[in-house]
């Protein structure tokens, strides 16, 4: 999990933090709790994809990423 890379998404789009959890349904210590656990569900991530419009390349460059820098 990338978790720059999502943080990144998110500012790019435009969002706060906070606007974000709620659009996706995520309270923002579950946000951060399952970035640190990388144990966002295949429904989270289903939302997180289609509410920041991310293409799949985007999506399994966050969520799937061999190497974390």
């Amino acid at each position: 999990m990338d978790k720059n890379k999502l943080l990144y998404f998110i500012k790019d789009k435009g969002y706060k933090v906070e606007e974000f959890c709620n659009a996706v349904g995520l309270s923002k210590g579950k946000l951060y709790r399952r970035i640190k656990n990388n144990s966002f569900t295949i429904q989270d991530i289903w939302s997180i994809g289609k509410f920041l419009n991310l293409t799949l390349e985007d999506i399994n460059s966050i969520f799937f990423a061999d190497y974390v820098s």
